[in-house]
């Protein structure tokens, strides 16, 4: 029985083979492997490394490549014994009894339909998977082995891959796995090829980042105590590339686990694709991006490096040092743009070298958290020639452009060759107005504006290789100038504004007048507009310079008239109902004249010389003269109406104090009082008196006209307010030192308000209060004390009076040296007087002998005793008295110092 299952297997290993042979994929039998038809048998195999069940192996050969699938022991779940998985082959659903299934398009519903059988969302062009493992939980492994030698187009292997385990609970031995992992074939035994080319995954899963790769769960229905997980579909690259010329095998694995209970099975497609750098040649358009460089897609990252010496010979091009980084290159960047800067300058010519070697380190993993990385070389060379013209311009609107194109290596001009330079010139808006070929061409445009070329420059080294660039060019024009004077009819010793016109858009930087007066002589003036004043005929000359240094000139006449001059003579002052005539007359003959209230009029009041009117307010008239040339003067006449006013600067002041009264809108005035003030005599007739009633008084002022009319009386009352009449009281009679408390009475007549003032502090204290208390701080120095008192009215009226308090001082002050026989300080007593009954001061000396006594407080010590100067020395001094009005007796003791 086993012989002939191994027979019909190797008969289709065979047939299997033939049929890759047709294949053209470079990983034939892994991308899209739709005719697969894998032989499974399930029968039960026993060993002591057995977990599940074990099949034959199915083998596929073609050339370079094996494709092996096998139900195999999981290592992770050895010595378990084996359990029989027929009861499941009937059942319907995904496993099917079968094992190794080539799936095709549809949803996994162990994931509730969420992932694909193909990874269309990583590779829309894959339409079949394979898949291993079993939708059961039997503790049976499978494993798939592509293997294939490496060649420089299978190089790079892309891998798909989808996991769906059972979420058991079991010890991590125990739980369902997936295992990606390559080796290669060394004398007859394949061998791992290092961790970073192996991938396990065991559970138990959760839902967060496992392996680094996003993982969904959910809960089982009808199970509580597992989940199901699965990892989406995952593209990753196996970079292969130090390998090649080697066989390798690329082996997944997939197990359930060893409780029988949970399953575990994956999805695996591929694609295989050479792995080099491709450089294109020359790209042709306007950008300084010379060539492109391709390295493969898909990868991780991608480190992009430019030689610092240009092109490397193959002793150099491993060297690092030799290479520095591309600024501006990202990490997943597979296609490099060359650029003109990347070609080094060569020392030795100041050039730039023509080619260069561009490295890229690749990086890739089959699991990401082991990376894996190669680096690739290539040369790409630059044809592209550096553009670069010269341009003329005229105030003409022409322009000459000359092609200075140099080589791509900068070495001189791209030639003389005209067909290698050829031109289009463009308006503003883009449009071609004109071509042209050759090294120089000219062209003429019709206007002045912001224009522009295209050169297009052909390599002499690739005549498909060309560098286009289109340049703003600015052709300039002699400005459209003309003078636009303010006033078109001007007259003699008129100002007149002269404003320079431009219709072009360039604008004008420098204006530049000339004023040619035949009589006065020439002008010169600057800016626009400009102001000047015209006595004479006029040739005006106007140059403008535009900001493109171009320049024009233009001239105008200016004729000028005279005007004419006028006097208008009238009543200035009318009373009301009169009627008053007003006369103008000018120096020149055949004038004619027109009346206005307002020179904004259009139509005059009148013509003529003459105007009669009857005011009833103050006016103003206008009279406009206009000579026999058109040019015309103005005069105002004003006039008023006698109607007189009367204020004061205040109506109420205090007895003594002034009152200006002004009157206004009179030629002269009268003035009366009542009662008769004495001080408004001698001030009739004046428009402003200042008077000083002493008691109330109405004034009355009226206005008169410059023709004897008089206006209606005015009148306006003076109300004089009297000052406070004085009246205070103060207790104690004294300042007591002891208690120095003052209680003061403002009991003046009409005060409203008393400011006391205090020199002991120097501060103003007011109040609206009769009453005041004031304690003193400090009386020594004072023997009375001056108080001042302001009373004020209601009205302001104030006055002010000082009046004095004695102190009364019961301190004694006695000094601690004398010298009785120098000119100062030569006596020793008391300094200041006290008030005090029974005094006595007695002196003793060292030995306790008294040496002077008196009942007397003025008496002093004059340092003698008997009539003998004492002895330099200290001494002791006793006073004892009584103070004024008390009873108890104050002793006091200290020393002096007696100097010579």
């Amino acid at each position: 029985m086993d012989f002939l299952k191994k027979t019909l297997l190797l008969i289709m290993l065979v047939a299997v083979a033939q049929m890759l042979q047709a294949q053209t994929n470079a990983c034939q039998g892994l991308k899209n492997p739709i005719d697969f038809m894998i032989h499974q048998n399930y029968s039960g195999q026993t060993g002591g490394e057995s977990a599940g069940r074990t099949s034959g192996t199915s083998t596929y050969q073609r050339d370079y490549m094996v494709m092996n699938s096998a139900i195999i022991p999981n290592t992770n779940l050895a010595n378990i014994v084996t359990s029989n998985c027929s009861s499941n082959e009937g059942k319907s659903g995904n496993n099917d009894a079968n094992r190794f299934k080539i799936m095709g398009t549809g949803n996994d519903p162990n994931t509730r339909n969420q992932m694909s059988y193909l990874p269309t969302n990583l590779d829309p062009t894959m339409m079949s998977s394979i898949r291993l493992g079993n939708t059961y939980g039997c503790h049976e492994a499978e494993a798939l082995y592509y293997q294939f030698q490496v060649t420089s187009s299978n190089v790079l292997v892309f891998l798909y891959y989808a996991i769906v385990l059972e979420n058991a609970l079991h010890g991590t031995n125990d739980n369902p796995e997936c295992i990606i992992r390559v080796k290669k074939l060394d004398n007859g035994v394949f061998r791992d090829l290092g961790d970073s080319l192996c991938y396990i995954i065991q559970g138990p899963i959760h839902s967060d980042s496992v392996g680094r790769g996003t993982w969904a769960s959910w809960r089982l229905s009808g199970n509580t105590s597992t989940d199901a997980a699965y990892k989406p579909w995952t593209k990753v690259a196996i970079n292969l590339y130090n390998f090649q010329g080697e066989t390798v095998r690329i082996e997944v694995k997939t197990g359930d686990c060893s409780m029988t209970q949970h399953y575990g099975y994956c999805y695996v497609v591929g694609d295989c694709q050479p792995m080099r750098l491709v450089a294109s040649g020359c790209s042709p358009g306007a950008s300084n991006e010379v060539a492109t460089i391709t390295a493969p897609k898909g990868l991780s990252g991608y480190q992009w490096f430019r030689s610092r010496y240009g092109e490397l010979g193959s002793n150099q091009i491993n060297d690092p040092n030799n290479y520095e980084p591309i600024p501006g290159t990202r990490g997943q960047d597979s296609v490099l743009s060359v650029y003109v800067e990347d070609f080094p300058v060569d020392p030795t010519t100041g050039n730039r070298v023509q080619c260069n070697t561009f490295k890229c380190i690749l990086t890739s993993y089959l699991d990401p958290a082991k990376p894996i990385r190669s680096a690739l070389y290539v040369s790409a060379c630059n044809q592209k020639p550096t553009v670069s013209i010269s341009t003329q311009t005229a105030c003409d609107g022409s322009i000459i452009v000359i092609d200075q194109s140099t080589t791509p290596t900068s070495e001189g001009p791209v030639g003389d060759d005209y067909p290698l330079s050829q031109w289009t010139f463009r308006n503003g808006g883009g449009q071609s107005v004109g071509t042209a070929s050759g090294r120089q061409a000219t062209y003429t445009y019709p206007s002045a504006g912001n224009d522009s070329v295209t050169i297009r420059t052909i390599s002499p080294l690739d005549s498909t290789c060309y560098t286009e660039r289109t340049l703003p060019i600015h052709i300039r024009k002699n400005p459209n100038i003309g003078i636009s004077p303010s006033r078109t009819s001007i007259c003699a010793n008129d100002t007149i504004t002269l404003r320079g016109t431009c219709s072009d858009p360039i604008g004008i930087i420098r204006h530049r007048w000339l004023i040619h007066d035949p009589i006065d002589g020439d002008t010169t003036l600057t800016g626009n507009p400009v102001v000047h004043r015209f006595s004479n005929t006029s040739t005006v000359e106007y140059t403008a310079l535009n900001a493109d240094s171009c320049e024009s000139t233009v001239s105008t006449t200016i004729s000028i008239g005279y005007f004419p001059d006028l006097v208008i003579t009238g009543d200035s002052v009318v009373c009301i109902g009169n009627s008053n005539t007003l006369h103008v007359s000018c120096d020149l003959p055949g004038c004619t004249y027109e009346w206005y209230v307002d020179t904004m009029q259009t139509t005059p009041l009148q013509t003529g010389a003459d105007y009669t009117f009857t005011p009833t307010r103050n006016g103003i008239m206008f009279a406009k003269v206009i000579s026999p040339y058109g040019c015309s003067t103005w005069s105002m006449f004003r006039y008023r109406i006698l109607v007189p006013t009367l204020e004061a600067d205040t109506t109420r002041i205090c007895v003594g104090d002034e009152v200006t009264l002004s009157g206004d809108g009179a030629d002269y005035y009268s003035w009366e009082s009542s009662p008769v003030d004495p001080s408004l005599d001698g001030q009739d007739s004046v428009s402003q008196v200042v008077v000083t009633p002493t008691v109330s008084t109405t004034y009355t002022m009226t206005g008169h006209g410059s023709n004897g009319c008089s206006a209606t009386p005015l009148s306006i009352s003076v109300v004089v307010d009297p000052f406070p009449e004085f009246s205070l009281s103060y207790t104690p009679e004294y300042i007591n030192l002891f208690e120095p408390v003052l209680y003061l009475s403002d009991n003046s007549s009409s005060r409203v308000r008393s400011v006391w003032f205090f020199p002991t502090d120097g501060t103003e204290y007011p109040t609206t209060a009769r009453n005041f208390e004031y304690e003193f701080q400090n009386v020594l120095d004072y023997d009375s004390i001056p108080i001042r008192l302001t009373s004020a009215t209601i009205n302001g009226c104030a006055q002010d009076t000082t009046f004095y308090v004695p102190v009364d001082v019961f301190t004694e002050w006695l000094p601690n040296v004398f010298t009785p026989g120098r000119d100062i300080n030569r006596k020793f007593g008391l300094l200041n007087h006290i008030k005090a009954l029974d005094f006595t001061m007695k002196i003793y000396n060292r030995w306790g002998l008294k040496v002077f006594e008196t009942n007397d407080q003025n008496e002093h010590w004059d340092g003698t005793y008997k009539g003998k100067p004492c002895e330099v020395g200290n001494y002791v001094w006793v006073i004892t008295y009584r103070q004024f009005e008390g009873t108890d007796m104050v002793k006091k003791k200290g020393t002096v110092l007696l100097l010579k």
